[in-house]
């Protein structure tokens, strides 16, 4: 697997909503078929461990814009069978606020640090790794690392397809006429988009590790965007839908997660 670490772009993290960058039609395909891949073979979650092995770091995962845990299903199981104990995002489609959505995050955060005595892995899909980011420079002492698949951490909206960007002004629509648990206009231009996107801007803190795992045949986001300066960047030839249920972005999840647990972070007692 190879490490790309020798791209290093300015992480202004957002920008004002654009109109995306072009898709051929042929990764359009491509996306489709890596969808009902994903569906298939999610198949029925396995038992959660009975207990937290205290060699297996706690994994919070965050799905990706419109999805919700459910879509997760296969890390959720890979995790799972290798010890891990999972925690839910408790997010059935992620379409909310951002504000709302990381306040609910942290507090769940908080939650499963007292429980387990120790900070919290992330890993985060798409717009959930956006979340992670946001949620470790916010609160590094509940977080053991992150690892982000496939998100947009630099210029998101310019950075991302049209296909991905018509749903988000849909919701904000959706939101004028009353359905208020969706994104809104402030979410995309106004002061919630300007915190989300200082937060992202930060300098990610330095002695929490940080993989981004890059979709190199991505058919949402543009792969400049997943490089953030601040990450290790880890390539797989997967698409933006199939990478969360590859073989080979399990495989670096793996080795992420071993080396957040050889810190002295993800094992010490949270106070």
């Amino acid at each position: 697997m190879p490490v790309l670490n020798d791209e290093k772009e300015t992480n202004l993290a957002a920008v004002a909503p654009g109109a995306g960058f072009a898709v051929s039609p042929k990764l359009q395909v491509k996306e489709v078929f890596a969808l009902a891949h994903a569906i298939k073979y999610a198949g029925r979650p396995i038992r959660q461990p009975a207990r937290s092995d205290e060699a297996k770091v706690p994994v919070l995962i965050v799905p990706g814009i419109v999805v919700g845990d459910w879509f997760m299903t296969p890390l959720r199981r890979h995790l799972r069978r290798a010890g891990h104990v999972t925690i839910d995002s408790q997010i059935v489609s992620n379409i909310r606020c951002s504000d709302a959505a990381l306040e609910r995050l942290e507090r769940i955060l908080e939650a499963e640090v007292a429980k387990h005595g120790r900070p919290i892995a992330i890993v985060g899909y798409s717009r959930g790794g956006m979340f992670g980011r946001a949620l470790a420079t916010r609160r590094p002492d509940l977080v053991a690392g992150l690892i982000t698949l496939a998100s947009p951490l630099i210029d998101a909206a310019t950075a991302v397809s049209p296909v991905l960007l018509g749903p988000v002004g849909l919701m904000a629509r959706l939101n004028r006429t009353g359905s208020s648990q969706l994104m809104s206009d402030d979410c995309l231009n106004g002061e919630c988009y300007e915190r989300t996107a200082l937060e992202l801007a930060q300098k990610f803190p330095r002695d929490i590790p940080f993989t981004s795992v890059i979709s190199s045949e991505d058919g949402f986001v543009e792969r400049r965007a997943m490089l953030d300066p601040d990450a290790q960047h880890v390539e797989v030839r997967e698409g933006h839908l199939s990478i969360v249920a590859s073989k080979e972005t399990f495989r670096v999840i793996d080795a992420s997660l071993a080396e957040m647990h050889a810190t002295k972070r993800a094992r010490r007692v949270a106070s």
